[in-house]
């Protein structure tokens, strides 16, 4: 299942990279696991849940990241961006 893998990963960049200017700058997958009961269905097999974390950054200077508390008090990484993780 690695192409779902890719096209997994390049949905998240696809939608993270939108107007705000934030973007997901890595994708680590921590865990792959069976779907739906490890069900297969023709024709493309069995799914797989996957998990893990995004690491991405913002634009503190962008005006659509002003909603995000205290973000003008952040760190900065050397593109003057603040960093952040979630699990995805």
């Amino acid at each position: 299942m690695h192409i779902a893998r890719a096209a997994f990963a390049a949905a998240l960049i696809a939608l993270a990279s939108q107007p705000a200017d934030a973007r997901i700058t890595r994708i680590e997958i921590t865990k792959v696991e069976p779907a739906f009961g490890g069900q297969s269905f023709e024709p493309v097999g069995a799914y797989e849940r996957l998990l893990g974390r995004a690491h991405g950054e913002v634009n503190p200077g962008d005006l659509k990241n002003a909603v995000i508390q205290d973000i003008a008090l952040a760190p900065r990484n050397a593109r003057g961006m603040v960093e952040y993780t979630t699990d995805v």
